[in-house]
C-alpha cells in the first residue's frame, strides 16, 4: 500500500477509514506539544475485526529526525506496508524543504528504527 492520506477539508473533523489488508487506516487529531490549541495528524490504524484495538502508525512528534521546531513545518509525503503489515516506510518533507527524507518502522514493537533515508524519490519494499 503507497498512500497518503488526506483530509478533504483541512478544517474538517473526522476522517473515514481506509480498509487495507484486514486493518482500517485513519488520522486523528493530537494538540501540539507546546500549543494544546493547535493540533497536527496523527496517523493510526486498527484492525477491522476490532476496533478499539488502536495502533499509532505515525505521530510527527515521536519522529527522533524531525526537530522540535520544524514540527509544524513537516509535512507526509507516502507511506508503504510491507506484505506483512508489520514494516511501514514513510516519507516526509521537513520544514518544507521539497526534499523527502525517509524512516521505517516496526508496527511489532512500535518503535521507529535508526535508520534516516535523505533525499528519497520513492520508498519500495522488495
Amino acid at each position: 500500500m503507497t498512500h497518503v492520506f488526506k483530509r478533504q477539508d483541512p478544517g474538517a473533523q473526522a476522517v473515514v477509514p481506509e480498509q487495507y489488508g484486514g486493518w482500517q487506516y485513519t488520522v486523528k487529531s493530537q494538540p501540539y506539544p507546546d500549543k494544546p490549541d493547535e493540533s497536527y495528524d496523527v496517523y493510526i490504524r486498527l484492525k477491522a475485526d476490532d476496533s478499539k484495538q488502536e495502533q499509532v502508525l505515525l505521530d510527527l512528534a515521536q519522529v527522533p529526525f524531525v526537530p522540535s521546531k520544524l514540527l509544524r513545518k513537516t509535512v507526509v509525503s507516502k507511506f508503504k506496508m510491507s506484505d506483512d503489515h508489520n514494516l511501514v516506510c514513510f516519507t516526509l518533507d521537513i520544514g518544507n524543504t521539497e526534499q523527502l527524507t525517509g524512516g521505517i518502522k516496526d508496527m511489532t514493537t512500535g518503535k521507529i528504527l535508526p535508520v534516516k533515508l535523505e533525499r528519497v524519490g520513492q520508498i519500495e519494499f522488495g
